[in-house]
């Protein structure tokens, strides 16, 4: 569109839950929910929100099993700007530690309702079965015991293990 030029980019990075271990499950899930939400070091988090509503940037990062997704939409014209928030996020990531521990809640109380989807369950115990003895077989729920252990600098070191040139 000539009139309203937007730039795109998506970066994938071999890195996901499969690389976390067993004693920090729920890791990535924390990662996806909190990246952008908890700032940077040179931002808060409200901070870096309105940067992004100014801007009109769209950023957001999601950690899966094997991939984590990076995507990123600027108009041509800020197209620097997003860049320099993109590496911002990435290398210098705040982690605000309120908003840490809304995101942990969240995961533990979306674990702890798991229990009432028959489909969740069913999936759930299919992938521990089927893949018994590899990542894909954990059992999610491991999470409501090892999600509080979890903390910035494990994520931080997550970012610095995996988010590395030779993984996208």
């Amino acid at each position: 569109d000539h009139e309203l030029p937007l730039v795109d980019l998506t970066l994938m990075v071999k890195a996901g839950s499969v690389d976390v271990d067993d004693s920090k499950i729920g890791l990535a899930a924390l990662l996806s929910g909190s990246i952008i939400r908890g700032g940077t070091e040179n931002r808060s988090p409200s901070e870096l929100a309105q940067a992004l509503d100014e801007n009109a940037i769209h950023l957001s990062v999601t950690v899966g099993e094997e991939v984590a997704v990076i995507q990123l939409s600027v108009l041509k014209d800020d197209w620097q700007a997003g860049l320099d928030i993109l590496k911002e996020v990435l290398v210098r990531p705040g982690f605000d530690p309120a908003v840490f521990e809304i995101v942990k809640t969240q995961q533990l109380t979306e674990l702890q309702r798991q229990g009432g989807n028959a489909q969740a369950v069913a999936g759930r115990e299919r992938d521990i079965w089927h893949f018994k003895g590899h990542p894909y077989g954990r059992d999610p729920l491991l999470g409501l015991q090892t999600i509080s252990t979890i903390t910035r600098e494990d994520l931080k070191q997550f970012l610095r293990d995996y988010f590395v040139p030779s993984n996208m």
